[in-house]
């Protein structure tokens, strides 16, 4: 990658680009058709069903209770789903915007102030990585909460993540990818689609699940939602264990001052422990770390 990537779905994406390549030099993929048409079920139910409480919300309740609440909640890995209350409660005390920025973050300013060393933040005083985000939902004022998402992520997350990963991994092993749902003509014709026909009650990808009806397999169209992702938490606790100490905890790693050694050593007895599933801040710091490594020493 030639820099930090901290996407452990990178290693799947390798290795079955890997795999294709055995049988053909030019695949097709359906990146983009979350982004286009309203496929992240969590993502973006969650963000418009927060959006219409808080607009239901008075703001002193919002930013005078639930906010300071939500920075004090403890974070409570072990409870069921509903009860993990901590990261919705903040979301509440916040703007829209904001609120859908810290839910794509790895860290949320919280826990990046309590992991990364004092010098490093000290060098990071006055970068904002909210201003980068925040330009492209100042264009989509006056949009509709899902519209203004889709939009976002079409500029952010799919332009500067996904299609990064898949192009560097596939080009990897001479494998091209095509992406036939980022077209210009569909993305400019589903940006003319109402949301409602995009995401419909809790049907992501309404439409185009609707015109493929009658064409494909109905298992093909209505499967369930699944990650590309490899088990992470898993292997770092066994197959991992020993490569994932020696980039964390090795005297040059600690050495190098990016993050407290001490909170880091404590997400990692958390892990261990199967108090908390820290995956993918732990990957975070060892691909960083694997990238100095290389580049750096």
């Amino acid at each position: 990658y030639d820099e930090p990537f901290g996407d452990s779905s990178a290693i799947p994406t390798y290795l079955i680009a890997r795999l294709a390549k055995q049988q053909v030099t030019v695949a097709l993929s359906g990146d983009g058709g979350d982004e286009v048409f309203a496929g992240y079920q969590r993502r973006y139910g969650l963000n418009r069903s927060e959006a219409g409480l808080r607009r239901r919300l008075p703001g002193w309740l919002r930013h005078g209770v639930l906010g300071p609440l939500g920075r004090v909640y403890p974070k409570a890995d072990w409870l069921p789903r509903p009860l993990r209350a901590r990261y919705f409660l903040q979301n509440l005390g916040t703007s829209f915007e904001r609120a859908y920025f810290a839910d794509l973050c790895l860290l949320r300013d919280d826990e990046k102030a309590a992991l990364l060393s004092p010098e490093v933040q000290g060098q990071l005083r006055g970068h904002e990585p909210f201003t980068a985000f925040s330009r492209h939902f100042e264009r989509t004022r006056g949009l509709d909460d899902l519209s203004r998402l889709l939009y976002v992520d079409l500029k952010h997350w799919l332009a500067n993540h996904k299609l990064v990963k898949v192009d560097r991994m596939s080009m990897a092993h001479g494998l091209e990818i095509r992406s036939p749902l980022l077209d210009q003509r569909v993305s400019e014709f589903a940006a003319t689609v109402s949301s409602d026909l995009k995401y419909r009650g809790r049907t992501s990808k309404y439409l185009l699940k609707r015109y493929l009806e009658g064409r494909v397999p109905q298992s093909a169209i209505y499967p369930p939602k699944q990650g590309f992702e490899i088990p992470l938490a898993r292997w770092l606790r066994s197959d991992l264990r020993d490569l994932a100490q020696d980039l964390l905890f090795a005297p040059r790693s600690l050495g190098r001052g990016f993050v407290r050694p001490d909170r880091l050593r404590a997400l990692w007895r958390r892990h261990q422990g199967g108090i908390g599933n820290h995956a993918s801040q732990l990957w975070s710091v060892m691909m960083l770390e694997l990238w100095s490594r290389t580049f750096l020493d």
